[in-house]
């Protein structure tokens, strides 16, 4: 593997070797700071933080989904980012895993009975915080961006409605543990 570029499953990236990285700019020239790199880092903390959190019991390879989701969707941040064209067969998987993850909310809620507030007990419910500042964080990005295309409206749609089942559903994992 040649060490200065890197490969996604859509398109390349490739990395300059003679960038020096203290200007606050990447290669490309865009800004560190720019609302992209801050909601695919809020994206990428709450996958690091799911890491640790992997195969305890009643996971069922739950966690390693949720992980791989949350990669192809920053990935797709990242491929609107660069590019305007329309990915529709991509996002239609953002809406599959939601659906899921409805589906799994209320398998586990029609178990369950809570009469009062939950005092946060497992890594499940800093997840769930987590996910609901990404939520907040992605809602913030989509309102600086200024695409018009319908393929965009159908991804930040189906990503927001995406995160917030998410959070309910760390929510309800926590409580099924």
């Amino acid at each position: 593997m040649n060490l200065n570029t890197t490969m996604t499953t859509e398109y390349k990236t490739y990395i300059n070797p003679n960038h020096n990285d203290v200007d606050g700019k990447t290669d490309r020239g865009m800004r560190k700071d720019n609302p992209i790199f801050k909601t695919l880092g809020y994206i990428d903390e709450l996958n690091s933080f799911l890491g640790t959190i992997k195969n305890r019991k009643n996971d069922d390879g739950v966690v390693d989904a949720i992980q791989i989701q949350l990669l192809k969707i920053s990935s797709l941040f990242s491929y609107y980012s660069l590019h305007t064209t329309d990915v529709k067969n991509y996002i239609n998987l953002i809406a599959d895993w939601t659906s899921l993850m409805d589906s799994e909310i209320e398998i586990i809620s029609s178990n369950l009975k809570i009469n009062s507030f939950i005092i946060p007990k497992s890594k499940f419910h800093y997840a769930r915080c987590l996910a609901r500042r990404v939520e907040r964080k992605t809602i913030s990005f989509f309102e600086k961006q200024t695409m018009h295309e319908e393929s965009f409206y159908v991804f930040k749609n189906n990503v927001l409605a995406y995160f917030n089942r998410l959070s309910l559903y760390l929510f309800y994992l926590a409580l099924s543990i």
